[in-house]
């Protein structure tokens, strides 16, 4: 059995921060009432709901291992994964090896840490990718939708990528891969998008920071 870890982001003086998905779940409820819906339903299929979600999550967790490894030729070790697990990731992963004999994108950049020492706050970033000459910011999703704080999330990475590398990125992409057999679903932010969830996510920031000055 693993032990669940999270990734931990510190600034250049070894100060400890929160990360972007850690502050946006704390301030952002806009799908609170969807998911209290969801455990409803899943209590009334005498499932327990913290178990269904952290299922979801391992699967996801590993099916983001394939798709980085792929990228990185490396191989992955499932040893802490159960048989379920394994199956569920490995669909997902075939509907990314299919988006991938698709786009043929050019991968720049997979899994990386992003801190901002200025915004006191970190995160890491799926992909950077290069299409048609532009570079594209990328968010794997194996969730059963896309959400509006994906886009702010998105848009947060955006800004701390530009700021640690002088980059700049053109536009954003969701890409929502399927755990029941159905393929992929690729959604393009425009830059406008990522603009708007930057914007949000500033806001995130400044709840947090009069949450701390209560």
């Amino acid at each position: 059995m693993k032990t669940k870890t999270h990734t931990k982001y510190f600034t250049s003086d070894s100060k400890q921060v929160r990360s972007v998905t850690t502050l946006i779940n704390a301030h952002l409820g806009w799908n609170k009432q969807m998911l209290i819906a969801w455990a409803r339903i899943q209590g009334l299929k005498g499932k327990d709901a913290m178990k269904v979600r952290d299922e979801a999550a391992d699967i996801g967790t590993l099916a983001h291992k394939y798709c980085e490894a792929f990228i990185k030729k490396e191989k992955v070790d499932t040893a802490d994964y159960s048989e379920n697990q394994i199956k569920k990731a490995i669909i997902a992963y075939d509907a990314f090896l299919d988006w991938n004999s698709q786009l043929k994108p050019e991968f720049v950049e997979s899994e990386i840490k992003l801190i901002s020492d200025k915004y006191m706050t970190g995160g890491t970033c799926d992909l950077i990718l290069r299409v048609k000459n532009k570079l594209v910011i990328a968010d794997l999703k194996t969730s059963k939708g896309l959400y509006p704080e994906m886009v702010v999330q998105l848009g947060a990475y955006k800004k701390l990528y530009e700021l640690q590398t002088g980059n700049k990125i053109s536009s954003g992409m969701l890409l929502r891969l399927d755990k029941e057999g159905k393929g992929f679903e690729q959604h393009s932010i425009p830059l406008k998008k990522l603009n708007w969830g930057w914007r949000v996510f500033q806001l995130v920031l400044k709840l947090e920071n009069l949450m701390e000055s209560k």
